[in-house]
């Protein structure tokens, strides 16, 4: 029994003993286990973050305190992946980057703000309020019209980099129209103002004052300007017109003055207020005669017709003026000198330091045919008196206005304080 039993084991055709089977296998499994674990190393992740396409890592300075570069803000924001993560980098981006694009998407949709207002009050004064508002393009380019509108301000200037940046800051979502949309947008603002001002008016009667010119371009200018009382008792004034005119006849102003009461439609007119020229009377009976038969004027138009106080009352003073004629030339012409160049209005103020002079209004020039700048003129002038008379003891090309020029100056400008 012993010898068949070694005699089997020894065989040449028996079976490898299973002890070497297992080490086979297990060296088998060894060997895939390194080559995965390899391929896993030098694999590159495909799903990363979408924070890296708007943050660069930057060289560690502190491999504990690993940063990342905002590509819109340059920001440095922290980014080892053990104590930060890539939370902090998508909460820079959607809401602390003011020129993220993934800001813009996610304020976008409409969500309500926690915004100031201004509130206007009756009386004038403005003051903040708190309140929620949503995003509105339409809103904001309204706001941008009347803007434009209100201050004055050239069409260009919405195309211009230091206010495409303002904006960015303040409202990143906000796309700045072009000069020419502003342009078509502030049409549709006058449109729409026109439209409500109208229904304003509708029923009432006002008062109209009107007044055409000459620019230096040699263009003829007329504007008309409406003048009434709300429910409220407040007083109001509106140009409703301001239009080129091809004459200053008084048939062309009365045809303007009527077509411009169609246009609006002006239900009736209790005063037509323009100055003493002899167009304007001529335009006033023209008005009479059409406005007569359709019932829009009081007491059958017979005091339709007003002339201007400031304008009399600017007559009057120029009157006076032409009986100080030469007190008030020899004054003006010792502005004009010390005003000339910047040498004589430096000696000018150091005969003013000289003297002790307190008074820090600058010396000007009058307008001839405006009293109230002649007035301006002499009570700023005589203030400087002292200074005048020194200039001339330094400086013999100045012709020093006399004693009597100053005491006519110092009477003419009491009587025009009580107009004034």
């Amino acid at each position: 029994m012993e010898d068949t039993l070694s005699d089997a084991s020894i065989s040449p055709t028996s079976s490898p003993p299973p002890v070497m089977e297992v080490q086979d296998v297990e060296t088998h499994s060894s060997e895939n286990h390194r080559s995965s674990s390899h391929s896993q190393q030098t694999k590159k992740p495909t799903n990363q973050s979408i924070v890296w396409e708007h943050l660069k890592k930057v060289e560690p300075i502190d491999k504990d305190n690993l940063k990342a570069k905002c590509n819109h803000c340059s920001k440095l924001i922290g980014c080892h992946y053990r104590r930060n993560g890539t939370s902090p980098m998508m909460t820079h981006l959607t809401h602390g980057c003011p020129t993220s694009p993934l800001l813009k998407s996610k304020l976008s949709k409409g969500q309500t703000l926690l915004q100031m207002s201004l509130k206007k009050s009756v009386e004038g004064t403005t003051s903040n309020q708190l309140g929620f508002k949503k995003y509105d393009p339409e809103i904001l380019r309204n706001g941008l019209a009347e803007y434009f509108i209100a201050s004055e301000l050239p069409f260009r200037h919405v195309e211009s980099h230091s206010f495409r940046k303002w904006m960015n800051l303040v409202e990143p979502r906000f796309n700045v129209p072009s000069r020419t949309t502003l342009q078509k947008d502030c049409m549709k603002v006058c449109e729409r103002e026109k439209l409500t001002l109208k229904s304003v008016l509708r029923g009432k009667r006002i008062c109209i004052t009107t007044d055409t010119w000459t620019s230096i371009q040699n263009f003829n200018y007329m504007c008309v300007t409406a003048h009434f009382i709300d429910r409220d008792w407040i007083l109001h004034k509106k140009i409703i017109k301001f239009c080129l005119i091809s004459n200053h006849s008084g048939e062309e102003i009365g045809k303007m003055l009527e077509s411009t009461l169609r246009e609006w439609g002006i239900g009736g007119v209790y005063t037509i207020t323009v100055d003493n020229a002899s167009a304007n009377k001529l335009g006033i009976e023209y008005l009479k005669k059409r406005l007569k038969d359709k019932n829009y004027t009081v007491l059958g138009a017979e005091f339709l017709h007003m002339r201007c106080a400031a304008h009399i009352l600017n007559l009057v003073v120029q009157e006076g003026l032409d009986e100080l004629d030469d007190c008030i030339d020899n004054i003006r012409n010792a502005i004009k000198y010390v005003r000339s160049s910047p040498s004589r209005m430096a000696k000018f103020k150091d005969c003013i330091q000289r003297e002790n002079i307190t008074c820090t209004k600058t010396v000007c020039l009058d307008v001839k045919t405006r009293w109230n700048s002649t007035y301006l003129m002499l009570c700023t002038a005589e203030k400087y008196e002292k200074a005048f008379e020194l200039l001339g003891e330094e400086d013999h090309q100045f012709v020093v206005p006399s004693m009597i020029d100053w005491e006519n100056a110092r009477a003419f400008v009491k009587f025009l304080k009580t107009s004034f």
